[in-house]
């Protein structure tokens, strides 16, 4: 038997890039929606009752302008019975929108929690699926982070931003309808106020898909240092490197830190700006609709509706700001966890075709290695050229110094990698034809080191 070179345990050091990142924000989306087709159950009753809940919001500024031009300003006098209709009618709608945002709240909560723990599952159950080479490459701690803290941004934008596109969509719309029928020339001067915000708002879209990007790969790192500090405690404390390691933990948060603030810094301009705008488009309303109510072009009734509906315009286009900031960091953590479930297996389970894969034949077991040969990537060889048989029931020392292959030697006969070069039998049956199941019940590794679980 004969080795060349050293074990690369720490080859590949670093959060390696796992599978193919999509490269538009909506190709992520998509894809991350075909993941999750739990997301999608039921939908049609969600938007149901986003649709009433919205439709409900656009009922209290027309009431309000019917109340004031023909109950409180009528040519008889103040109708109170009118006044008091008007009162109870808006009142039921504004029940009934409550009754339908509640009951639509709680469908998305559990829909979305449903998905995401099917997509958190199926994130962990592949990272299981990958073979050592591939976990052994990736920091500490990064795999973890990818499959929980990237699905909980997920979540966050699901249940706060998700539906509040759609709801604010439709508010957006309804409230432009009725500000045309009230009076045109308001409506298209609120609209100039908005257009360069439009544009100002792709801009900054823009900056935040890169800095949110910038921040979960920050995070990964912080919790892959701090993983690996955790874990490597005593090989700390053995070979006194207290401060070292705890000036690259600090690095880390540093990083994370100013990946934050640069990330928030972008959302609160997007914010801010969206403010100005709006303040801007209220003092033109009034202004302009005194004039026009003077020139007998507008009621107060259709005025005091008008400043409503502009709140109500309003506030799609400010939550728009704030949803976009969850949206690109949810985006962000999405292309991470599609960067792990779009890593192939590179050991896999011959049974997870049907009717593929073979059993262990019963009895004692023997192994072959024909001329087998394992590196490390983007090192040299570890194994060269090994061609030996163990018998059944016999016992074999592999000994050698270390990095000389012993680890790597068991890695393959139990199959938690596959070698660069040639195969390896047990009792004559290819290991790569053999079914994980039988596999693992009839050969096991007994690692160096125990772990222990809770």
């Amino acid at each position: 038997m004969t080795t060349v070179g050293r074990s690369r345990a720490d080859a590949g050091a670093g959060d390696v890039a796992t599978g193919h990142e999509p490269d538009s924000t909506w190709h992520t989306l998509v894809r991350g929606l075909q993941l999750t087709p739990e997301l999608k159950a039921g939908l049609g009753i969600t938007l149901l009752l986003a649709l009433v809940a919205t439709a409900g919001r656009v009922v209290v500024p027309v009431a309000v302008q019917q109340t004031i031009d023909r109950g409180l300003r009528a040519g008889a006098g103040p109708r109170v019975g009118a006044v008091a209709l008007l009162i109870a009618l808006a009142a039921a709608v504004v029940v009934i929108t409550a009754a339908a945002a509640y009951a639509m709240n709680v469908r998305l909560y559990v829909t979305s929690e449903t998905a995401l723990a099917a997509l958190r599952t199926r994130a962990f159950r592949h990272v299981h699926d990958l073979s050592m080479l591939h976990q052994q490459a990736e920091r500490r701690g990064s795999l973890v982070s990818r499959v929980t803290s990237d699905v909980d941004q997920i979540s966050n934008f699901v249940q706060f931003g998700g539906i509040l596109i759609v709801v604010s969509l439709g508010q957006f719309v309804l409230a432009s309808l009725l500000m045309f029928l009230y009076s045109w020339p308001l409506a298209l001067l609120v609209y100039a106020c908005f257009l360069p915000l439009a544009y100002a708002v792709r801009q900054f879209q823009k900056r935040l898909a890169g800095a949110y990007s910038v921040v979960r790969q920050r995070v990964g790192d912080m919790l892959g240092g701090i993983a690996e500090s955790v874990v490597g405690a005593q090989v700390i404390r053995a070979h006194a490197i207290e401060r070292r390691t705890g000036e690259r933990i600090d690095q880390a948060i540093d990083a994370n830190f100013r990946a934050q603030v640069r990330a928030q810094r972008i959302s609160v301009l997007t914010f801010s700006t969206g403010e100005i705008v709006a303040g801007l488009a209220n003092s033109a309303v009034v202004i302009v609709g005194v004039l026009l109510g003077i020139g007998g072009h507008l009621s107060a009734g259709e005025l005091t509706a008008f400043l409503f509906l502009v709140t109500l315009f309003v506030q799609p286009v400010q939550i728009a700001t704030e949803v976009l900031n969850e949206a690109q960091n949810a985006i962000a953590g999405w292309r991470r966890v599609l960067g792990v479930l779009d890593t192939p297996p590179d050991v896999a389970d011959p049974a997870a075709s049907p009717g593929e894969g073979r059993d262990l034949p019963p009895g004692p077991l023997s192994a072959r290695f024909e001329h087998i040969g394992f590196s490390y990537p983007d090192g040299p060889e570890v194994l060269h050229d090994i061609d030996l048989e163990i018998a059944p029931q016999s016992r074999v020392a592999v000994v050698g110094e270390t990095g000389s292959g012993k680890t790597t030697f068991a890695k393959l006969l139990t199959r938690l990698m596959d070698p660069t070069t040639g195969r390896v039998l047990i009792s004559g049956v290819p290991l790569t034809e053999v079914r994980f199941g039988s596999l693992r019940r009839r050969v096991v590794m007994v690692p160096q080191d125990g772990f222990l679980f809770d």
